[in-house]
């Protein structure tokens, strides 16, 4: 019998000694997602009258705003007007 289990954990590549399992492979680590290592940053607006460069710098606000979704609602809104000119 044991001249058998012998013959079978050697035909199934587990010399005897070696513990259930232990062929295994091991979990390969995942690779962190990737990082992106941009900047983001308000333009200033300069009080045009033009409503296509309001709508404009609107859009950037928010675009900042989706990439800083820790601000809250007043700290967007100092955000906003700290980067408005004196004319605005």
């Amino acid at each position: 019998m044991a001249a058998l289990i012998t013959q079978i954990q050697q035909q199934s590549g587990n010399p005897q000694g070696t513990p259930p399992g232990a062929n295994i492979p091991q979990a390969v680590p995942l690779q962190p997602a990737l990082k992106l290592d941009t900047k983001v940053s308000i333009p200033q607006f300069d009080g045009s009258i033009n409503p296509e460069d309001l709508d404009s710098w609107i859009r950037a606000l928010d675009a900042y705003f989706t990439f800083q979704p820790h601000l809250t609602q007043e700290q967007q809104i100092t955000l906003a007007v700290v980067h408005m000119s004196e004319q605005a």
